[in-house]
Formats: C-alpha cells, structure tokens, sequence
C-alpha cells in the first residue's frame, strides 16, 4: 500500500493525470544512487544541481541520525521512569505511518489512559539481541519486532502491542 500509493492516487484521481506528479523509485541506501535519481526527476527545476541534492541528503541524514538519537535517548528515560514507579511499558510496534492520528485513532492515548509508558520498537529493539528466529528475516521493521518482543520476554514490567493496518 505504501510502496505505490502515488499508483493508486495517479489511477484513481481524474485530476492527477492532468498535473506533473512526481513518484521516483528512491535508493535510500545508496546515497550516490539517490543523488543520481532525485536529479534525474527534478532537474527541470530551476536550481536544481547535483551538488544542492547531495548537500539537501547529507542534511537529511543527519537529521535523521540526530532525530534517531533522541528517540533513544527519552525512550531509556521513560523505561527508567516506569521502574522507578513501578509502571508497565507497552511497546508498540507498527508502521512509520502508524504515527498518523488518521491511522492509529488515538491509540497511544488510550494505551497511556491505562497508565502504561509507550516506548516504541526502535528503543526496545536496541535494547535486546536478535533472537534466532525460524522464518526469513530480511526487513528492518520485523527484526525490529523480533527484538522487541525479545525485549519484553526478559522485561517483567514490559508488555507488546502490534499495531496491524492489514494483514499481510
């Protein structure tokens, strides 16, 4: 669903096959790659050059690490906050898009009503080993799942909630 969402909007709007819609395929891990396709879709753009793309990524990255740091950081104050006064933690895993209140309807406040401390699996995650699973581990969100839920088996005051949007 997120993966071609610009194909389902461009196949479903009558007005979007009447504007220039731009949906590039991105290389996130390649950052010369990803150089090379955002110039390539938006070099019509006056302004637009190489050299402001790779800084714009650069930026980007850094923003990203910072950010992901940070999240860490007040994740482990929180799990911290919950043993000194004796709270459950509820780590949930989803989706980035699970952020959405449009999506999620409110669930992490009805989850903190309970008066649990949500964390989500980008701490507890990094908190535990990757347990030996049985299954093909080749995504980033389900590894970490896994070890979240590796996190909450030896976390007594911990439980998991997965949000699911679909269920594939």
């Amino acid at each position: 669903v997120v993966a071609y969402y610009p194909e389902l909007l461009n196949v479903n709007i009558k007005r979007m096959q009447k504007i220039e819609f731009i949906s590039p395929y991105l290389e996130l891990n390649n950052k010369m790659k990803l150089v090379s396709q955002l110039y390539k879709s938006l070099s019509k753009f006056k302004g637009i050059n190489k050299f402001k793309i790779a800084k714009a990524i650069d930026l980007g990255f850094k923003a990203q690490k910072l950010y992901d740091e940070d999240t860490f950081e007040e994740g482990k104050r929180s799990i911290d906050y919950a043993d000194k006064n004796g709270l459950q933690i509820a780590v949930v895993v989803g989706r980035p898009y699970h952020i959405d209140p449009e999506i999620n309807h409110g669930i992490n406040q009805l989850i903190a009503s309970c008066n649990m401390v949500v964390i989500t699996e980008d701490v507890a995650g990094k908190l535990a080993q990757m347990p030996e699973v049985d299954v093909l581990n080749q995504w980033t969100y389900h590894a970490r799942m896994y070890s979240s839920a590796e996190y909450v088996r030896n976390k007594k005051n911990a439980q998991l909630i997965q949000l699911v949007s679909f269920g594939c």
